[in-house]
């Protein structure tokens, strides 16, 4: 079995948390990463650990195959964490993919992102439920947002708050360059969570 050598400095609960990774935007195969959400706005509601009001900065590393590192932010169900904004700093047309993390180990039940573009008039949801444990290993998983002129735009996340809570982990933003323009309404183009595409922790054997 391939063992696989991760740059850790703490492994607690499943995860890999590293040293701070400046890596703010890959570019794979025409397909553009943003992977330091440490760049999300305000800066006030960001912290390197958990905080009343606060999204957690992680940094980490992925076994395969892409992005290779980034910081993402997470909040479990009972942080009340602000909207916050991410810059895109990109022009013309892009699919937008979202990269989130729904971490089984903190038995937290199910995870809700809420995402939207600066001048979107409301949140599209992008929610899984609670996932069966695996202790060899967990991922990072893609849901698409949509297609969009994303020209002067700025990403938004947010979590759902109350008594219906949910825990948000945002780890990366996929933008590959669109082809084709479709409406920005047009449904099809709506979150839907796909297969694990990059795994972030893996047990050696």
């Amino acid at each position: 079995m391939t063992r696989y050598s991760l740059r850790a400095s703490v492994l607690a609960l499943g995860l890999i948390f590293l040293s701070p990774v400046a890596a703010v935007a890959e570019e794979t195969a025409g397909a553009r990463y943003l992977t330091d959400l440490s760049r999300c706005q305000p800066q006030a509601a960001l912290a390197p650990e958990v905080k009343k009001g606060c999204w957690q900065l992680i940094p980490y590393e992925t076994v395969e195959p892409r992005p290779k590192s980034g910081t993402m932010i997470g909040a479990a169900s009972f942080i009340a964490a602000p909207d916050v904004t991410l810059p895109l700093n990109v022009t013309d047309w892009h699919a937008v993919y979202v990269g989130f993390w729904n971490p089984h180990f903190v038995y937290d039940g199910g995870t809700t992102v809420k995402v939207k573009l600066s001048d979107d008039p409301c949140f599209t949801r992008i929610q899984e439920p609670e996932p069966v444990a695996d202790l060899d290993a967990t991922h990072i998983k893609e849901a698409l947002f949509k297609t969009a002129d994303l020209t002067g735009r700025t990403l938004q996340f947010g979590k759902v708050h109350g008594p219906f809570a949910q825990k948000a982990y945002i780890a990366y933003v996929r933008s590959p360059a669109a082809d084709d323009h479709p409406p920005e309404d047009d449904r099809r183009f709506r979150c839907a969570a796909r297969p694990a595409r990059s795994c972030l922790f893996r047990r050696v054997v």
